[in-house]
């Protein structure tokens, strides 16, 4: 898991000694396409923990 789902704020929580440096509380691609829409891809959003759809033309981290 890469995120707490304890807390409200996981980007402090990977900064925390738990193996990130630095991360934003921003949205990050994952690697995988959503199955039922090839145009887009899942992300999670560092500030609530939360995964999301979203366009492949966006411009989230990596």
């Amino acid at each position: 898991m890469i995120t707490d789902e304890s807390t409200y704020y996981p980007a402090m929580y990977m900064n925390a000694g738990n193996g990130f440096v630095n991360a934003a509380s921003s949205y990050y691609w994952s690697s995988t396409t959503a199955a039922s829409e090839t145009s887009t891809a899942w992300d999670v959003y560092f500030f609530s923990g939360y995964n999301y759809w979203n366009s492949k033309s966006g411009s989230d981290y990596v």
